[in-house]
């Protein structure tokens, strides 16, 4: 029997300028709840377009991606030695921006 391969997690962080994004649709949201004016129900329906179609290119720019760790040959214990990281991108036409890659040992980080 076969191994399943571990499920892949995306993790998001929400940045300040995510957080200030996300008030101000949930005040312009509540605006045209309260006032019922038409044109501000357009705009914060534009706001949660812009912010649901950001999560989707997230999500698809980021998946199809695998990651390998490259060890020298020879590790001598208590010295520092490099490491290589591959990062390759499986997806034909679409492509993967803005990725950060980080590399811990335990809670060190590297």
């Amino acid at each position: 029997m076969r191994a399943k391969p571990p499920k892949r997690r995306f993790l998001f962080r929400v940045t300040k300028e995510g957080a200030v994004f996300v008030l101000l649709t949930a005040v312009v949201g509540g605006a045209a709840f309260a006032k019922g004016i038409n044109l501000i129900f357009l705009v914060f329906a534009t706001m949660i377009c812009f912010a649901l179609l950001s999560s989707v290119l997230a999500i698809v720019s980021m998946s199809n991606l695998s990651i390998a760790r490259v060890l020298p040959t020879h590790i001598f214990a208590g010295n520092r030695f490099p490491v290589e990281l591959i990062l390759t991108n499986r997806k034909r036409l679409i492509p993967a921006i803005s990725v950060v890659v980080r590399d811990t040992l335990g809670t060190e980080r590297l």
